[in-house]
């Protein structure tokens, strides 16, 4: 199991790196197929701007987060929806940005980053499980910074409207997901 969880998280980042070269070697043309709101001809940003990033840091910064994160649900969550909750994560905040986001070009994993964060957060604290509430105690000790990336300012290029509806979507997923407190509340089981 382990095995394959590790062969899941090598894919998806020789995923993000292939798509990087590709978008470095032809002069960042595939930045065409970012997001930008409320403009048709880019609604495929949705799909593709999570995969794309400005630059090599911004992949790496991305990546030094998003590794940790996506391996800890894949350890934590493994025998559930896990690939749904990956989905979701990856359309719901461009479906959100396409919505309300300001005018601009939204590329970059963050919002996956924060939606793994939240979710985590989420389904740490109401597990009901002592070490699942220590994880996310600890998560957000370890990650308390990133959440000044959910508000209007900093960069011009930090797309804090991904990190927010990242981050409530993950919170979302958290509470849908089977097996929550909140799910077994209502369905009666223990």
């Amino acid at each position: 199991m382990l095995k394959t969880q590790i062969q899941y998280l090598v894919w998806f980042c020789a995923l993000l790196l292939i798509l990087e070269v590709l978008n470095t070697l032809t002069g960042r043309q595939w930045l065409t197929l970012g997001l930008v709101p409320r403009n048709s001809d880019h609604l495929w940003g949705i799909v593709f701007s999570p995969f794309l990033h400005h630059s090599w840091s911004h992949l790496t910064s991305n990546l030094l987060i998003l590794i940790p994160l996506l391996w800890l649900t894949l350890l934590l969550h493994w025998q559930r929806a896990v690939g749904l909750v990956l989905l979701w994560l990856i359309l719901m905040p461009g479906v959100l940005v396409w919505l309300f986001g300001r005018d601009g070009l939204h590329v970059g994993a963050s919002g996956l980053v924060y939606g793994l964060l939240g979710f985590l957060l989420y389904s740490g604290f109401t597990s009901g499980k002592f070490w699942r509430f220590a994880i996310a105690i600890g998560l957000l000790l370890l990650h308390a910074g990133l959440f000044w990336g959910l508000l209007p300012g900093g960069h011009y290029l930090m797309s804090w409207e991904y990190h927010l509806s990242g981050f409530i979507c993950g919170l979302l997923a958290g509470r849908m997901m089977p097996g929550t407190s909140h799910q077994r509340q209502y369905s009666g089981k223990i």
